[in-house]
């Protein structure tokens, strides 16, 4: 029979608690009779060995509460602990909101914190409540609690509290006397400190003197050999004696130019040089900077003096250079002529290249003739005839490259055209096994399949027809005129092309069938092994200590299996996505029994963990004398935690 208890009122919390019956109060009946009796008798052991109480609380409800609140109340209501003392423990565990409370007395919130309190009901009572197997859960709780308080007397747990109060008081003092040692050390090693900075900062300024006498010393010498150094340059520049009347008008004007570069250089040098004199002093570290650019300066100075020096050697290569482009040019032009008859005497027309040609010659004809009449030299014509020259004779060789390749292109055509029929019947033959392929594909696979087939298939006819024409066109050509061969030439280019595009079409159109097929044979080699995979998981979805995720994950591969399976049955199937479907259910399902069999040794370990638990609480005399008269009177201040399941 149930107890029936009067009510009372909490002030705050406006919620009707029942009487404690004992040490264990279980209103929601969850734990059995004898269960409830072995963990009864063992905190009434453990309250007259200690004097502390510690009591297990099972509601009906919380009546919408937060568990936080509605413990606080019990607490307030029930006094749990002993008077002055507060060291009451409260477990609370609301089956039906699927949530639990650790409430800590004042007196006990040294020994359970709330990051202990957190632990106990995370790792020993957590994993017992989602098995709904609360009496282990109850018990391993209970014997872990017992074990990290002890089994101290109530003397002795006051006399260790007079203990830590002592060690914390004469802790206290001697904290005190380190501080106080600590500051006057501090105040030493400070006034050590800074007596060593002042002396560092002593030897600093002595050494930083002599570093800018030395400093000073080693760049006015350096300024002195430079100032030498840039006199020699002046005195050079004007020893280069260079008759410019001897010189072509380009290279004098250069000579005039590299001249006032050296000049206007030196003269920068020496106005830097003179500015550097008064900065050594007062600036020594931006003087060095500055030395440095003269020296830059002094490199350009050596740079462009040389190109003065050898202006003369300059003019001479550039005649040479003229000379020999002539001759080149002459050369090339008699080469041009006779391929062009060459080639006319094979039976081709070169009206264009001959016309080019004779442009060409003409030009020649109007510089050779300045060549002839001012030669090369002062007239400034060296450069002229030497660019023009060079011009031509390279416009020659682009008209000897265009008619000398003539007979090759047209053999080209010809071969082409001798080959073109065989090519074309070869791609119409592919297109009509590609034709048969489609229909094919249409019949048995759906849309999305064969649908890439049939634009590849609809390009493919009308590149063959763009093929034909272009073949028809270069057949008509006679081939005898250089623009009718060149045009003919790129017309079979054109032509490569599209046999090319048209192979690879097809290509592509054969690759994706045997892709078909090999799904397919995959798809019908990996369904079997999908269907064991997916039965042996679905053995672990009535196991209790299975996880959610993984009874979820179980289910999906069990989807994925009948999914797989409906896509078989269709009329038309899509073999390629059927495959990856049916990959996805294998590693699904040996995740899901991966998952399962961690599920089922993690609970296995925690259940062991509770057995030893239990072995070693302590707590093992139990006393046939468990008449309960009520809590002492303790105090609660809120330390504890709380958490679901």
């Amino acid at each position: 029979m149930l107890v029936v208890s009067s009510f009372f009122v909490g002030e705050s919390f406006a919620v009707v608690y029942q009487r404690p019956v004992g040490f264990v109060n279980d209103f929601a009946n969850k734990i059995d009779d004898t269960s409830e009796r072995k963990i009864e008798q063992q905190l009434s052991n453990y309250e007259k060995a200690t004097s502390i109480e510690m009591t297990i609380v099972l509601p009906k409800t919380l009546d919408g509460h937060e568990i936080e609140e509605w413990t606080m109340g019990l607490a307030e209501q029930w006094k749990v602990g002993k008077k002055g003392k507060d060291n009451g423990l409260i477990i609370v565990i609301a089956t039906k909101e699927r949530k639990w409370r650790i409430e800590v007395g004042r007196g006990l919130e040294g020994d359970i914190t709330d990051l202990v309190a957190g632990r106990l009901g995370d790792n020993v009572l957590v994993p017992f409540l989602k098995k709904e197997n609360y009496v282990d859960g109850v018990s391993a709780l209970v014997d872990a609690t017992i074990k990290i308080l002890g089994q101290y007397s109530a003397a002795d747990r006051a006399l260790m509290m007079q203990e830590k109060a002592e060690a914390e008081r004469i802790a206290k003092e001697k904290t005190k006397e380190n501080v106080i040692i600590v500051v006057l050390i501090l105040v030493v090693l400070t006034a050590l400190f800074f007596f060593v900075i002042f002396i560092r900062s002593l030897i600093k300024k002595i050494r930083e003197r002599g570093r800018i006498e030395t400093l000073k010393n080693h760049l006015q010498e350096q300024a002195l050999q430079l100032e030498s150094v840039l006199h020699e340059k002046e005195k050079t520049l004007q020893e280069i004696k260079i008759d410019r009347a001897s010189l072509p008008v380009w290279s004098e004007e250069k000579c005039k130019t590299l001249s006032e570069v050296v000049s206007r250089k030196i003269s920068q040098g020496k106005k830097e040089l003179a500015d550097i004199e008064g900065m050594i002093t007062s600036n020594p570290d931006m003087t060095k900077e500055l030395l440095d650019n003269i020296r830059a300066t002094l490199d350009q100075i050596d740079d462009n003096t040389e190109k003065v020096r050898f202006l003369p050697q300059e003019v001479e290569q550039v005649n040479k250079d003229a000379h020999v482009s002539v001759k080149n040019l002459t050369r090339s032009l008699t080469n041009a002529i006779k391929e062009v008859e060459e080639v006319c005497q094979s039976g081709i027309e070169v009206d264009s290249s001959r016309a080019q040609l004779q442009e060409l010659q003409k030009r020649w004809n109007v510089l050779h003739a300045t060549y002839q009449k001012n030669g090369i030299g002062r007239d400034d014509l060296s450069l002229e005839i030497d660019l023009g020259a060079k011009e031509i004779a390279t416009e020659v060789q682009k008209v000897i490259q265009t008619v000398s390749s003539l007979s090759e292109k047209r053999e080209k055509v010809r071969m082409f055209l001798t080959q073109s029929s065989e090519k074309v019947q070869s791609l119409r033959s592919g297109i009509l096994v590609h034709q048969n392929m489609l229909q094919k594909m249409q019949e048995m696979y759906p849309e999305k399949v064969w649908k890439e087939v049939a634009e590849e298939y609809t390009r493919s006819e009308s590149l063959i027809a763009n093929l034909s024409k272009l073949i028809l066109m270069v057949t008509g050509i006679l081939l005898v005129k250089e623009s009718d061969i060149l045009s003919a030439t790129a017309k079979i280019t054109e032509a490569e092309e599209l046999c090319e595009t048209i192979a690879s079409l097809q290509s592509n159109v054969f690759s994706l069938n045997d892709k078909i097929k090999n799904a397919q044979s995959e798809v019908e080699k990996n369904m079997i092994s999908a269907v064991e995979k997916v039965s042996e998981a679905e053995h672990f979805i009535s196991e209790s200590d299975v996880g959610a995720n993984a009874k979820s994950i179980i289910r999906e591969a069990a989807d994925g299996l009948r999914s797989a399976q409906a896509h078989v049955e269709q009329k038309m199937v899509d073999w390629i996505a059927l495959a990856i479907i049916v990959q996805t259910v294998i590693l699904t399902a040996e995740e899901a029994v991966k998952k399962a069999k961690e599920d089922i040794n993690s609970a296995e370990n925690a259940a062991q963990k509770a057995q030893s638990n239990n072995s070693s609480s302590g707590v093992t005399n139990i006393s046939s004398d468990t008449n309960f008269n009520g809590f002492g009177g303790g105090n609660f201040g809120g330390g504890g935690a709380s958490g679901s399941w």
